[in-house]
């Protein structure tokens, strides 16, 4: 890779090879297997045979869409018809089905609504995020807020944004792995260097490229925010480039094509492979 190419098209040309089968991805197929300890049958196949295997909420993909779909209307109504007691309802639903409505999303949304600056604060945000040059500082700076559970709401007020959360992350990060030690690189380029998401458990999400670990992110809004805008580009443009590649029909013949890859990607960055994987033995071993 020389220093004229930008790393972030190349990377998008490696994942589009991803998406159209080109190059398979080692994942944790029976995820069962983390939670009890034992040895994790990991299988390395095409993207799309992880989309097939999607569950959420016990439910397939196509039940999670029509889900979503019926979210993202009612936002998009709320927003249209500047009602913040409706935003307010419909994000705690979204929050609800992606498992976030934890104490510190709830006790923000209360806050906030509370104070009856909801409505501007969402739709500030929809407008930073849509805006060029984008900064994440001052996107933080202007008290907008950003985490796996607000990267739901924003994915579903705007078109092709993905959810960033910490599948999705440690999936990435196992991409970005292999492409720069394909290309023998010393370190991850700094315009790829995405954070690494805190999670519950001891499933390892987070990688380390040659003795450096991805950074890990504490509820840090403008690296969370730095982190989604970098998977929106890259996955947007690698589906652009696999428009006409064979293979890639799973995912691009279809409108919601960023939300099948994502999802495919949800289901890789369950459990990092861990030859990868930073320090993960170690910290099971001490539990």
């Amino acid at each position: 890779m020389t220093d004229t190419v930008d790393p972030r098209s190349q990377f998008a040309e490696y994942v589009a090879r991803i998406i159209a089968g080109k190059e398979c991805l080692t994942w944790a197929r029976s995820r069962w297997h983390a939670r009890t300890g034992r040895d994790i049958p990991f299988v390395e196949t095409p993207l799309e045979v992880a989309f097939n295997e999607y569950k959420w909420n016990k439910k397939t993909f196509e039940a999670n869409s029509i889900e979503l779909s019926n979210l993202q209307a009612l936002l998009r109504q709320s927003l249209e018809e500047c009602d913040a007691d409706a935003l307010r309802n419909v994000i705690e639903k979204i929050l609800r089905w992606g498992g976030v409505f934890r104490s510190g999303n709830r006790k923000w949304l209360d806050s906030i609504h509370r104070e009856g600056l909801l409505f501007e604060n969402i739709t500030g945000a929809l407008r930073e995020l849509q805006s060029s040059p984008f900064t994440p500082v001052s996107f933080d700076a202007a008290g907008y807020r950003s985490n796996t559970g607000l990267s739901k709401v924003y994915s579903l007020a705007l078109s092709d944004f993905a959810i960033f959360d910490s599948r999705v992350s440690a999936a990435l990060q196992l991409m970005l792995w292999r492409f720069a030690d394909r290309h023998d690189l010393p370190k991850i380029p700094a315009e790829l260097f995405i954070h690494a998401m805190p999670h519950h458990g001891s499933v390892p999400r987070r990688a380390v490229y040659r003795g450096c670990p991805f950074p890990e992110m504490r509820n840090k809004t403008a690296a969370h925010v730095r982190s989604n805008r970098i998977s929106n580009h890259v996955l947007s443009k690698a589906i652009a480039i696999a428009r006409h590649a064979e293979g890639a029909e799973w995912c691009v013949r279809h409108p919601d094509a960023l939300r099948r890859v994502e999802a495919a990607l949800f289901m890789v960055g369950y459990h990092l492979p861990p030859n990868i994987a930073y320090n993960f033995e170690a910290r099971r071993q001490s539990r």
